[in-house]
């Protein structure tokens, strides 16, 4: 059985910290990305605009900013083929995507939270998870993870990598942008 322990403690104030995960979850996927077959030949993908849309110019060194469809999770959950038009990877270009869902932990899987009082078990994430390539590119790799509260994505298109994030995880924005998609060499910037 697979185990994922989240470490908590509580600061000199008494508020209560964690280890971040994302790190983790990020190389996790990338290597399940990385490593998996493509989709089966002859399936038919449910064909769909992309659930992001540009709202703003791309600015140097930042980024472009992105607004994430309300109801992108639900409309994209129950499909286990996709090919999602018009996927922004700048203000001025984009592309299509051909993805397959897939499932990185399964109902065995246990997550735990780690407490002083032992190990609390937790519920697995409403996350749907997509990985496949942009189409007509054979050596790119695309893979995102949806959930109610926003999308986390990369995209591998020659020899450049782009990165989707909820804009207060992303680096150097400010604003209202609900979303910013970066070239990969713009994050952490």
């Amino acid at each position: 059985m697979l185990s994922f322990r989240l470490s908590t403690w509580r600061d000199r104030s008494g508020r209560m910290q964690g280890r971040a995960m994302l790190p983790l979850w990020a190389v996790v996927l990338v290597l399940v990305a990385t490593t998996a077959p493509r989709p089966v030949a002859g399936s038919e993908p449910a064909q769909m605009g992309s659930p992001l849309r540009v709202t703003g110019a791309s600015v140097p060194e930042k980024g472009t900013p992105l607004a994430l469809d309300t109801d992108a999770y639900a409309r994209l959950l129950p499909h286990r083929t996709l090919r999602l038009t018009e996927f922004a990877l700048s203000a001025e270009k984009d592309v299509v995507l051909e993805l397959e869902q897939f499932e990185a932990i399964t109902g065995a899987t246990r997550i735990v939270a780690g407490t002083p009082a032992g190990d609390v078990p937790l519920p697995h994430p409403d996350i749907v998870l997509f990985r496949g390539h942009v189409a007509g590119a054979e050596d790119s790799q695309a893979i995102l993870g949806l959930s109610p509260r926003g999308l986390h994505g990369i995209i591998w298109l020659d020899g450049q990598g782009y990165v989707v994030a909820p804009a207060q995880r992303a680096s150097g924005i400010g604003g209202g942008a609900a979303h910013l998609l970066q070239e990969l060499s713009q994050v952490g910037g």
